[in-house]
């Protein structure tokens, strides 16, 4: 299972704050300090609980303001270390483990040992923006079976758990959009960044129209499957009735009949 993040449109990087769900203590404020991983990635510490990452699309990217984190935190003791292609900074709390080849970060708490996140991956796809060259970023981490992940703002659909909920994060109306998650594991995670953003974004699916009102459809999955086709007598035309349209048996085994209105519309009914 995994839980993914994307926003359509990224002018430089993307931000991503980590915190492990501890208290945090008070000192004098400086900016946090940075480790680089690779030259596209960066992990500053901000606390012994809570480090901050940055993924880059080019070496050269231009460093954006938060406007949501904060810029200063208490300086505290970190040590950093290299084993091959992973950098590893680890504070009394946390460990932090970032690939220099492949970019992935994964968290650990320091006390036990144990994952308590990981990334799957990021991508920045290039896209156009009002004529502006810029990026469509998606960012994916790895969540547990039993996982419950709450929070993201005030929305109008009934739901409390996201970790596998898709979830159209934008600001109208009776929406707040706050890109804060926190889990049941024990981390909290702000996905930094004002975009038009989609967690868990639904399966996708392509519609290519074709002349004379030809089209075709194409899903394509996030894993390999079975697909069933279907053969019946043909739906009715408008005004004339209801028909059996088609039928088969579901991949769970249960057999269903298929239904059309005059309209058209179809309903599928087990039998």
């Amino acid at each position: 299972m995994h839980t993914a993040m994307r926003r359509p449109f990224c002018h430089h990087t993307v931000k991503v704050v980590i915190a492990l769900l501890t208290g945090l203590g008070t000192s004098l404020a400086v900016a946090p300090a940075s480790v680089p991983f690779g030259d596209r990635g960066e992990i500053q510490i901000c606390s012994d609980t809570t480090v901050r990452v940055t993924h880059r699309p080019t070496p050269a990217a231009v460093e954006k303001v938060s406007l949501v984190a904060r810029a200063e935190w208490p300086s505290i003791h970190f040590n950093t270390s290299q084993h091959g292609d992973v950098v590893v900074v680890e504070t009394a709390k946390l460990r932090v483990e970032a690939c220099t080849t492949s970019g992935r970060v994964t968290f650990h708490d320091r006390a036990d040992g144990r994952l308590v996140l990981a990334e799957v991956g990021t991508a920045f796809m290039p896209v156009m923006d009002l004529g502006r060259g810029t990026y469509q970023v998606e960012q994916s981490w790895k969540a547990s079976a039993d996982e419950g992940l709450y929070g993201g703002g005030s929305y109008q659909n009934g739901l409390l758990n996201y970790k596998s909920a898709p979830l159209e994060m934008i600001q109208f109306n009776t929406e707040a959009v706050v890109p804060y998650f926190v889990s049941t594991e024990g981390y909290g995670l702000l996905w930094d960044n004002y975009a038009w953003t989609y967690l868990n974004p639904p399966k996708k699916a392509l519609v290519e129209m074709g002349a004379a009102g030809n089209g075709s459809v194409t899903f394509i999955p996030e894993m390999d499957g079975d697909h069933f086709f279907f053969v019946g007598k043909a739906f009715p035309k408008p005004g004339t009735g209801p028909s059996w349209g088609g039928g088969g048996r579901s991949s769970n085994g249960k057999v269903f009949v298929v239904l059309a209105d005059p309209y058209g519309h179809e309903t599928a009914v087990l039998a």
